[in-house]
C-alpha cells in the first residue's frame, strides 16, 4: 500500500485487499484540487496532513 493512503470502515484497519476503503489523497497530486474534484464536493483535510502543515510552519517560525 505504499504510496497511498485508504481510511476503512473496520475499527480504522486496512488489509490489503478491496475492503471498502476509499482514497483520503487523489491519486494525482501534481493536478490542482479543481481539476481533480467536482465543484461543491467537501475536501477534508486528514489530521496527519494538518498536523505536517503545523510541523511546516513551525519550521518557517523564527
Amino acid at each position: 500500500m505504499a504510496g497511498r493512503t485508504v481510511r476503512t470502515d473496520d475499527a480504522n484497519e486496512a488489509s490489503g485487499k478491496d475492503d471498502g476503503g476509499w482514497l483520503v489523497f487523489s491519486t494525482e497530486p501534481q493536478r490542482p484540487a479543481a481539476e481533480t474534484y467536482a465543484p461543491g464536493t467537501a475536501v477534508e483535510l486528514s489530521t496527519q496532513l494538518q498536523a505536517w502543515m503545523v510541523l511546516e510552519a513551525a519550521a518557517r517560525v523564527q
